[in-house]
């Protein structure tokens, strides 16, 4: 649980983070926003870094608390994309600053997080192995990654649920089909 101080820093991140990409937001900032002096800050987070990944960490956190039964992998993911559009402009500022790549990272467990879920429940019964498991997980977990940053460099526009929902039609049943489909012999695949 965090402590009054800390989400006090958090905060005065979120509120420093619609004004400007994280490259132009210091220590001092933050302690100024928040009232708090900067051996303060430092007793709590070791840089901005710190604080970006705690946020990025809770909501993560928060996501997978709500995503509890995973009927469609779409659900949970469409739960990260709306946080991203609900903070659009504090996204858009971690997108374009040094730490794109925590927010690639926080997109990532999500999106294997919510893939390892659901192929774990959509193949429950079948006999699949667990190295094609982590392979399908991996391939999708990608997919849905590279959309979703595309998706935030082109300024997060369109819909995420939309294309999302299109996403999962278009690939209704294949994760499924894939994990139990039964391996060709050579004579099939030389045919």
């Amino acid at each position: 649980m965090a402590t009054l101080t800390e989400r006090a820093i958090i905060g005065a991140m979120l509120e420093l983070l619609e004004q400007r990409r994280l490259d132009k937001i210091t220590v001092k900032d933050i302690a100024d926003t928040c009232g708090i002096n900067r051996n303060t800050f430092y007793y709590h987070f070791e840089d901005t870094r710190a604080v970006v990944k705690t946020i990025l960490r809770n909501e993560t956190e928060r996501i997978f608390s709500e995503y509890t039964e995973p009927d469609s992998w779409q659900d949970g993911f469409i739960a990260a994309a709306q946080f991203a559009l609900s903070n659009k402009k504090i996204i858009l500022h971690l997108y374009h600053s040094n730490c794109r790549d925590e927010l690639e990272q926080y997109l990532k467990d999500i999106a294997k997080e919510v893939m390892v879920r659901f192929v774990k429940k959509a193949t429950e019964g079948h006999l699949v192995s667990s190295d094609d498991c982590e392979l399908v997980c991996n391939f999708y977990t990608c997919g849905l990654c590279g959309i979703t940053m595309d998706w935030i460099e082109c300024g997060m526009t369109e819909d995420p649920k939309t294309t999302i929902q299109k996403l999962g039609e278009l690939l209704e049943g294949n994760i499924l089909a894939a994990l139990t489909k039964e391996p060709k012999g050579i004579s099939e695949i030389i045919r």
